[in-house]
């Protein structure tokens, strides 16, 4: 298992820190830099001298606003896909640890982006510039940016390993995934039920995210492509078991030739006894 753990690759946090970072600095921005009442309802917004002239130039799109509510819903039906793959393969090896580790990954990543949508409409920044329900909403970081971002970009890295084998497969599934996450994260500024700095607070959110499951997911492959299963393991046990016998026998055969090489005090006795009579015998013929 030593060997196994100094062939890890470190667990490198450094580009989750920085995109966690930044956000929190554009987060603080918001709250105290350039706080003006030109939201909905005269509701202050952070940033105002660069987000209201953006929004004035975008405008609002009920279009694009249709298309990215449409692939919010398809991101969802990735996130689904991903966990009736994960039951399948529980089902299939019938133990829970035999299911890919790196959909364990992925579902905890899946928890992690739920867990950011509470908390910012809990504590919320802004308000969308516009009314999208009956009442106001919070906008940042752009929940809907978000989503898509992390389960796009994390959908073209499982596709990359998954088809690995499958050239084209794994070509198609990239590139339209990709086309998503770019469409989403354009359409969503297009649309203008955010502000620009929404998109980009979700973008350095989604990128803490996804860096996040990617050391993690590099630490968990590494792991499992050198760590012994199966068969291999049983087989590692029988004949650590079987040396440590034969070890046993050794070392007992070994201490049985040392106790027969070795003379009893009896057996001295009886030779110095033998010596001094044929010692004796000896003089008595000289003399």
């Amino acid at each position: 298992m030593k060997e196994v753990l100094k062939k890890i690759v470190k667990f490198d946090f450094t580009p989750t820190i920085l995109f966690y970072v930044l956000f929190m600095v554009l987060t603080g921005l918001l709250v105290y830099v350039d706080t003006q009442p030109v939201g909905l309802g005269g509701s202050l917004i952070g940033l105002a001298s660069i987000n209201k002239p953006v929004f004035d130039t975008i405008g609002t799109s009920l279009l694009w606003y249709t298309i990215t509510e449409i692939l919010g819903k398809i991101a969802i039906l990735y996130m689904v896909g991903f966990g009736i793959y994960g039951l399948v393969q529980w089902v299939n090896r019938q133990k829970l640890r035999r299911v890919d580790k790196d959909l364990f990954v992925l579902a905890f990543l899946y928890v992690l982006i739920v867990a950011c949508y509470v908390v910012f409409e809990i504590f919320i920044v802004n308000f969308r510039p516009v009314l999208v329900t009956t009442k106001p909403e919070a906008s940042y970081p752009s929940s809907h940016t978000m989503l898509v971002v992390c389960v796009m970009a994390t959908a073209i890295m499982q596709f990359h390993e998954r088809f690995k084998n499958k050239k084209v497969l794994r070509i198609i599934t990239e590139i339209i995934s990709a086309a998503i996450l770019v469409a989403t994260v354009v359409g969503r500024l297009l649309s203008g039920v955010h502000w620009l700095t929404d998109i980009i607070g979700a973008l350095l959110l989604s990128a803490t995210l996804v860096s996040f499951y990617y050391a993690l997911v590099k630490r968990v492959r590494v792991y499992e492509a050198n760590r012994p299963k199966g068969k291999k393991v049983k087989k590692a046990k029988k004949s650590k078991q079987k040396k440590n016998k034969k070890d046993v026998k050794e070392k007992a055969s070994s201490n049985n030739r040392e106790k027969k090489e070795k003379p009893s005090e009896k057996e001295i006795r009886e030779k110095r006894k033998a010596k001094r009579a044929e010692k004796a015998r000896k003089k008595k013929n000289n003399t």
